[in-house]
């Protein structure tokens, strides 16, 4: 019950938070921001990636993909980025967000879980978020990578 009563506030909080962030159209803000700086698609998945890892410290998943795919979404189509890569990148991204440190919510999970202290989860965590830092770089940068099974899938 205390389990899922943390969980359960976190994910509360995660959602409020998402909602000031809609009200206060931070969401499109960056968004402009990041179309008024005319980037190239490299450049363009660099910001997406950080902003990415940002969003996914402090919001659930299913938080930031309602609020920012409608948003990147075109512009990545309009520098022709395969909408398909583009989601790849963008789950790898949240899927670091969910144990990456300060607020990843599995952090809290894995301390109530296994009762150890959040010092000694963040020190275990590490170099996992260091190896998932290298594989979305390779993901993000060799597309060809994360599309091969749909290629052979689609022929």
């Amino acid at each position: 019950m205390r389990f899922t009563a943390q969980i359960l506030i976190i994910l509360a909080c995660a959602g409020v938070f998402s909602w000031l962030l809609t009200v206060n159209q931070v969401p499109a803000t960056l968004v402009e921001w990041i179309r008024y700086l005319e980037l190239s698609a490299w450049q363009f998945l660099l910001v997406v990636n950080i902003l990415l890892l940002l969003v996914g410290c402090f919001l659930d998943p299913l938080s930031a993909i309602l609020l920012l795919t409608p948003l990147l979404v075109p512009i990545a189509k309009a520098l022709q980025i395969d909408t398909v890569h583009f989601g790849i990148v963008f789950m790898v991204n949240l899927a670091i967000g969910l144990f990456h440190p300060p607020f990843g919510i599995n952090i809290f999970v894995a301390q109530t879980v296994l009762g150890i202290d959040l010092k000694t989860i963040y020190r275990g965590i590490l170099p996992f978020v260091g190896l998932y830092l290298i594989a979305l770089v390779i993901i993000t940068y060799v597309p060809k990578l994360s599309l091969v099974l749909v290629q052979m899938i689609l022929g």
